[in-house]
């Protein structure tokens, strides 16, 4: 049984299904670059939020400089994580998950829970300040945990998913037969 967004953690890395009518496809778990690419669509979304959020604070108080970069610094660490903990807790997935059809679903295949979407958005914030904070040591191990999908076989987990206990897979394709 399909839930309203159209996946089916019940097709969770299984073979696929065919009946007369329908054939039922899991598409596993997404290549890296798919992956990636979702983050970019969401980084995108949560800048273009914070700048939004950004605007308004500063026009309210007029900051001086060094105000303002801990102003823009604050909204994309706290759009960030309002906007995954938000979106993976009410429906598993993110608007750049969306558009590349990925979910992210618990090791057993089940909706993730508020607790765990809280815990796995965890990763923004803390992510983007140590990159900001430790600028060499901080980007290279973002950077170590971005391409961990590439020898996380066969899962491709990042450090996230593994201590949330989540996996990212693709959504589940229903094709009518003859269309």
């Amino acid at each position: 049984m399909n839930d309203r967004l159209g996946f089916s953690p019940a097709l969770y890395a299984m073979p696929p299904v065919r009946t007369p009518e329908i054939i039922v496809v899991d598409t596993g778990f997404p290549a890296p670059v798919r992956r990636l690419a979702a983050r970019g669509v969401d980084l995108a979304v949560v800048l273009a939020a914070a700048a939004g959020v950004s605007g308004v604070i500063v026009l309210i108080t007029g900051p001086g400089p060094a105000a303002l970069a801990a102003i823009v610094l604050a909204a994309v660490l706290v759009t960030g994580f309002l906007y995954e903990a938000f979106c993976l807790a009410g429906w598993s997935l993110t608007l750049g998950k969306r558009v590349l059809g990925l979910r992210v679903v618990g090791a057993d295949g089940a909706p993730v829970s508020t607790r765990t979407a809280v815990g796995r958005a965890l990763e923004f914030p803390l992510g983007m300040s140590v990159a900001g904070l430790v600028p060499v040591l901080g980007q290279a191990l973002w950077l170590l945990n971005a391409f961990s999908l590439v020898w996380d076989r066969p899962r491709r987990r990042c450090w996230h998913d593994r201590i949330a206990g989540t996996v990212v897979v693709g959504r589940a394709v229903v094709v009518r037969d003859g269309h």
